[in-house]
């Protein structure tokens, strides 16, 4: 099985993943650092070995799914340094 998360707003692939929970962790990191509104322009979908696409999942059913499977928030890699959860980054100004 392959998962695509789908930021809807933007019509963006934000990543292809082998596991759901390798997909939700990213859910988690996201919907924690930018607020669960977020979760309404997630798009979850997944694609069997059949070749089946059952219907994606966003919003409030996502935010549960991630919450029930993905037990911790993916940290974030900027520039080669991991970036705890919840961590802000402050850029240089150019």
């Amino acid at each position: 099985m392959r998962y695509r998360l789908w930021d809807t707003d933007i019509n963006s692939l934000l990543g292809i993943f082998d596991t759901e929970e390798e997909a939700l962790r990213l859910v988690r990191t996201l919907v924690t650092r930018g607020g669960e509104a977020i979760a309404e322009d997630l798009s979850l979908g997944r694609e069997d070995d059949n070749g089946a696409r059952p219907k994606p999942i966003s919003g409030a059913a996502l935010i549960a799914r991630a919450e029930e499977v993905a037990a911790e928030p993916e940290p974030i890699n900027i520039g080669g340094a991991t970036v705890p959860v919840g961590a802000r980054a402050t850029l240089p100004n150019r």
